[in-house]
């Protein structure tokens, strides 16, 4: 299948010149995303639409994710001046904390929405209360951490570095499992089931690993530039990954459901709408933010 295949539900401008992993509402009506400049606004969308619905003025410069609570009623922010932040459901302030003296590269909730996970560019990772942002557990600091994910089952971390690897840790234990690529990795993904982490590096490839640390599989077709993204769809079925050749490609196991190529800039965030069999947004460096429906 190719872009033309599939049908555009609804596109707006993007932001300029980066947008930098947008999160969902878990009903799939909202949507927060960021634009990469100073100071940094969050936009609310409406899922159905793309229509704007709030503007927050969230940190002084880039935010680098953004991600609801289980509950819908919050969401999080890291930002490049080192601070995280949570707010309501319509933007308003709760708390924020600057952890890093550099950047706040990922956050993500655990699945019963009782801790926070984040990664600062010293390569620390804190495991925080989201109702005063105390530390709870840390881990000093090391290679640069570029994104951090809570596993199905809130007992295990996936963590993505810039030195190749990836680390699955158990917070309050010397336990850990180490997955290697060859470039950086840029991004990862459990499967809903939580059997399967996706992880997007910079040597190109998006590999399949079992929960246990095992090379699953890896598509058949690997960028041919550095990947940049990757995101499961709610059934587990489906695989998407952005990179920087210019493309969005979708994987059924080993076969390639679609590749997308359309629109200016290299890809950089893939999303799956939850609630949504297949509809993924798409969003692009210097180009549209898009929702297509791949059925």
């Amino acid at each position: 299948m190719d872009m033309g295949d599939a049908t555009v539900l609804w596109e707006r401008a993007g932001h300029s010149p980066f947008m930098w992993w947008p999160g969902w509402s878990p009903d799939g009506k909202r949507l927060a995303t960021a634009e990469m400049k100073a100071p940094t606004l969050v936009l609310l969308l409406n899922g159905d639409t793309g229509k704007e619905v709030a503007r927050i003025r969230a940190h002084n410069r880039a935010v680098n994710t953004c991600t609801y609570h289980p509950s819908g009623k919050m969401f999080a922010t890291a930002g490049s001046d080192g601070w995280v932040t949570v707010r309501g459901p319509r933007g308003g302030l709760k708390w924020e904390h600057q952890l890093f003296k550099n950047q706040s590269e990922s956050v993500d909730w655990s699945p019963d929405g009782t801790k926070l996970a984040v990664s600062g560019r010293d390569g620390s990772i804190l495991i925080l209360d989201p109702e005063s942002g105390k530390v709870e557990y840390s881990w000093s600091p090391g290679p640069v951490v570029l994104g951090v994910r809570w596993h199905p089952d809130g007992k295990r971390l996936a963590v993505a570095r810039e030195d190749s690897r990836v680390m699955i840790l158990k917070p309050h234990s010397r336990e850990s499992v180490m997955l290697v690529h060859r470039g950086p990795v840029a991004d990862l993904a459990w499967s809903p089931r939580g059997d399967q982490l996706a992880t997007a590096s910079a040597d190109g490839s998006v590999r399949v690993w079992s929960a246990q640390g095992h090379l699953d599989e890896m598509p058949q077709r690997p960028h041919r530039e550095g990947a940049a993204s990757a995101a499961w769809s709610p059934d587990g079925i489906r695989l998407a990954a952005a990179c920087w050749d210019g493309a969005v490609r979708v994987w059924i196991g080993r076969f390639l459901e679609l590749e997308d190529r359309e629109g200016h800039g290299p890809p950089v965030a893939v999303q799956w709408r939850p609630g949504a069999e297949a509809q993924l947004l798409v969003g692009r460096s210097k180009g549209p933010l898009r929702l297509i429906d791949l059925l």
